[in-house]
């Protein structure tokens, strides 16, 4: 086990910019060891609107997690949300010449790349190319089972998942200005999957729902496989904002009281005639707010958020091929909200989601909140795709050793083919390592 690679993750929210560095011990247990965090500034809805004001939190926050790491990192992994998220159903197909050999990883991987020539909407880019199912001739399968068939053709079907190019470009220039490198996007859904989700969630079907500050972002999992995701403008700040609206709040007062008292089920008040007094801003007169009515106003945003989960389910025709609704992100933690859930969609359960803590070394009592599901993940993710990538690169390896065997036994009169063909296998090397859906060149 490699401890001294190191990954560093960061969560630019729309409330807080979070930043982790992380490595492996010995038994291949992921070590936070570096955290830093700070308000987030230029990000609205979860996307990066101001990148020289972004730039600055974002140096604040890898700054505060190099301080505690003792190290300086060069390269980031960024989380990528927001409402310019789309995604659209591709399939592709190709014809293999010997249909007695079994299908492999190459293969496979050589089919999903084609999907970078798609044609696409002008202004987006691709994030993630998400494998649905393959059918080879004419039988289906999952992902998981389709190296190792034999047939005389392999079509895959495939979920692109498009952004909006400025916003991405955006990212990447915010972190260049505070002074890194954009290693690579990774779906913030996706990310918080990686922390709360085991296996068998999304092997039976889950739809995943993370309510953050600025955006609420849904995924959902069926066969262990990613069939949707979705990202709506309505989250955790949007309770606070109209909090302040129905009140005339300061926003920090606004805040405070959500935290406090905030409820989305005003029946679950034990006294239902509570009222509770804010103090007025710099000696203006104090406000009274009864309990139950702030409880309303919370519950109606809460509503909102519900009725785009289930119009998406609907839409989707997934709700009634899932188990369980699963939450996270700091707005899973309001108030009875797993009830108002279970009541608006009676179909599902809903439960509000742990951080898996199974992949990590002791991580700290403060990083087990829900709010870290997207950072953490985030690490999860990077560090299983570059496990991977080094995976691939030693099966290539592998394969060239076994190319160059072959090479030597030709007959000297074969010379000029052998080369031609060794240059082909090594450039294709090159294509299938240096494979990314979105680049920062």
């Amino acid at each position: 086990m490699n401890t001294n690679r190191i990954i560093t993750s960061l969560d630019i929210g729309t409330t807080a910019i979070k930043a982790f560095i992380a490595k492996k011990n010995e038994e291949g247990k992921i070590k936070i060891i570096g955290f830093g965090t700070t308000e987030s500034i230029g990000v609205e809805a979860g996307v990066v609107t101001n990148p020289g004001q972004a730039a600055e939190s974002i140096k604040i926050a890898l700054e505060q997690a190099e301080c505690e790491a003792d190290v300086k990192v060069e390269e980031v992994y960024v989380g990528v949300a927001g409402f310019h998220l789309q995604d659209r159903k591709v399939a592709c197909s190709t014809i293999r010449d010997k249909h007695d050999v079994f299908i492999t990883k190459e293969e496979v991987l050589e089919l999903r790349k084609k999907q970078l020539s798609i044609n696409r909407p002008e202004g987006m880019d691709i994030i993630d190319i998400m494998e649905q199912k393959y059918r080879v001739d004419d039988q289906e399968c999952e992902p998981k089972d389709v190296i190792g068939m034999e047939g005389s053709s392999l079509v895959g079907e495939y979920n692109i998942v498009l952004g909006s190019t400025s916003c991405l470009r955006r990212i990447e220039n915010s972190v260049r200005a505070a002074g890194y490198k954009l290693k690579g996007l990774i779906l913030q859904s996706i990310a918080s999957a990686e922390a709360v989700l085991s296996a068998e969630d999304k092997s039976v079907g889950v739809c995943l729902v993370d309510i953050g500050g600025g955006t609420t972002d849904i995924a959902i999992f069926n066969k262990g496989v990613v069939r949707y995701i979705k990202s709506f403008p309505s989250a955790g700040n949007h309770i606070t904002l109209d909090i302040e609206r129905a009140y005339n709040l300061t926003p920090k007062n606004a805040e405070d009281i959500k935290i406090k008292y905030g409820t989305c089920l005003p029946e679950a008040l034990k006294q239902q005639d509570l009222v509770v007094t804010i103090p007025g801003y710099k000696g203006s007169k104090a406000k009274e707010i009864p309990l139950k009515h702030l409880a309303g106003v919370v519950k109606s945003r809460v509503e909102e958020i519900l009725d785009f989960i289930l119009v998406e389910l609907h839409n989707t025709n997934f709700l009634h091929n899932l188990q369980v609704i699963i939450m996270t992100g700091g707005g899973s933690q309001t108030r009875n909200i797993k009830q108002l859930s279970e009541y608006h969609i009676p179909d599902l359960a809903t439960n509000i989601a742990p951080i898996n803590e199974e992949y990590f070394d002791n991580l700290p009592d403060n990083l087990k909140q829900p709010i870290y599901a997207t950072g953490l993940g985030l690490v999860i993710a990077a560090f299983k795709e570059e496990d991977e990538e080094m995976e691939q690169q030693d099966e290539l390896l592998k394969e060239m050793e076994q190319q160059d065997s072959s090479d030597n036994k030709e007959n000297n009169s074969d010379n000029n083919d052998t080369e031609s063909e060794t240059t082909t296998f090594l450039q294709r090397i090159k294509d299938w390592l240096t494979f990314k859906p979105f680049s920062d060149n």
